[in-house]
């Protein structure tokens, strides 16, 4: 998560996934027009730019039905097309995004200083080079020079540009499950083909390009003031989309990626359990959390999510604790509501087995202790537990190292694609799973950018565990 994000603009806020509050509102390249139409495509590609639409389409196995204009704007014209001039949000959103704002405080992901529309508005301007709008059919590029950190970035948004004329990226799906799920898939899909690019730079591009990122006369502002967990959610499609997508396609084939793409599965869960996707695993149903006496609804019941319930856990125990703990989903809901004039969320969750409920149940007893006993409270059975959260007076601070939370769980996808290009079988790369989260912390996968010895060794504990258990 460090540096800034390269790639395309998100077409909703992803950072509003965690809660369900997409329906509350959306910030699109396109929103200070009603009226945002297709622009006509021009009859062939940018000569500049034409090998790197060759080069996606053979990448991702598609073809272009035609190409797309690209337009490459100053840096205010380029915030000014991203954030439109609708002149804000209504009332009514205001005070949804405000509702919105506390149940996140009553759950510990961000403090009482985060200003959302703020933060939200800061990483879609600063925090992408470029985007692809699906309405208006067209990539837009922040600066108007072509070199080889735009051309990256070009690859990134065609592939976007692919995507949107075989499968639709303005689609919307019944579940909100469905929706991050897609999220993912199109931004991994894109990280994954512009990897592939970076692979074959040449040494003197690649050195080029990794300066960029400390380019003294770069325009874009910081982000080191946005609340760590909206960061973390603004860039898990991307982090997470990507070896979840490359993974998938290696077992299943291109072919069984591009039906994901037209038909993706009703939940999130894939991001973090990518044997749940594989298996194509449908969320139970849960029944909508109750309300007691003393208790308001102030919104429709909705779905909370895995990447939400992670990051949830991350922020106050350990990462392993709350990965294990939310591989065991099968389902939830959520509703919100007010007490003593508090804004407050309750959340239901069901595992695929007891022991999973069991398992969640120990986290969330973990994760209670860092708040105020009378602004939160776990309850359940061995069927179901619930959380229940009311904005409190003093937020507890996260704990430390909380802000790499996603390492944990994009390193252990980027395992599992190894072991799977090494041949492994199913029941290994379960094994292998599991012994991840017990051999490996992520202070040591931070430590492994400098010096892999520690990570081999751990790898090697890990098969040795593996093959004697298929022995026994």
């Amino acid at each position: 998560m460090n540096g800034r994000i390269k790639g395309g603009l998100l077409a909703a806020v992803a950072v509003l996934l965690v809660l369900d509050a997409v329906a509350v509102f959306t910030i699109n390249p396109s929103s200070g027009s009603s009226a945002a139409k297709a622009v006509k495509p021009p009859k062939q590609w940018d000569s500049r730019v034409a090998a790197l639409a060759t080069f996606v389409e053979d990448t991702r196995h598609l073809r272009f039905d035609h190409p797309v204009k690209i337009s490459y704007l100053s840096p205010p014209a380029y915030r000014k097309r991203i954030l439109g001039d609708s002149g804000g949000p209504t009332a009514q959103e205001k005070a949804d995004i405000k509702r919105f704002t506390a149940q996140m405080r009553a759950l510990g992901l961000v403090d009482k200083k985060t200003d959302l529309l703020k933060d939200v508005n800061q990483l879609e301007s600063e925090g992408t080079d470029a985007f692809y709008d699906p309405e208006t059919e067209d990539i837009v590029v922040f600066g108007t020079k072509i070199d080889v950190a735009t051309r990256v970035t070009l690859v990134h948004e065609m592939t976007h540009a692919l995507q949107d004329q075989h499968f639709n990226l303005s689609r919307t799906f019944r579940s909100d499950g469905a929706d991050s799920l897609y999220q993912a898939l199109t931004e991994g899909d894109a990280t994954r083909v512009e990897n592939a690019y970076i692979d074959k730079l040449s040494d003197a591009d690649n050195k080029a390009y990794e300066d960029s990122f400390n380019d003294p006369s770069d325009q874009h502002g910081s982000l080191a003031n946005v609340a760590p967990t909206l960061e973390q959610l603004f860039g898990a499609p991307y982090v997470l989309g990507e070896p979840m997508t490359t993974l998938f396609e290696k077992v299943k084939g291109t072919p069984g990626l591009d039906e994901l793409f037209r038909h993706p599965i009703a939940s999130d869960e894939g991001m973090l359990n990518i044997f749940s996707l594989l298996d194509a695993d449908k969320p139970k149903h849960v029944s909508t959390p109750k309300l007691v006496a003393g208790e308001k609804r102030s919104e429709d019941a909705s779905s909370f999510g895995t990447l939400a319930w992670y990051l949830m856990l991350a922020s106050h125990v350990d990462e392993r604790v709350a990965l294990r703990a939310v591989d065991g989903w099968g389902g939830d809901a959520a509703i919100g509501y007010r007490k003593d004039g508090r804004e407050c969320i309750r959340v239901a969750y069901i595992g695929d087995t007891p022991q999973d409920v069991t398992e969640m149940r120990a986290a969330l007893d973990e994760w209670k202790t860092a708040f105020s006993p009378d602004r939160v409270s776990v309850v359940g059975d061995p069927t179901r537990v619930e959380v229940s959260a009311c904005e409190p007076d003093v937020i507890p601070a996260p704990r430390a190292g909380s802000d790499q939370s996603l390492v944990l769980p994009v390193s252990r996808l980027q395992f599992l694609q190894g072991a799977y290009s090494q041949g492994a079988t199913r029941p290994l790369a379960e094994c292998l799973s599991r012994e991840f989260l017990n051999q490996v912390t992520v202070d040591a996968l931070l430590k492994a950018d400098d010096d892999a010895t520690d990570f081999t060794r751990e790898a090697r504990g890990m098969a040795q565990v593996c093959a004697r258990e298929r022995a026994a």
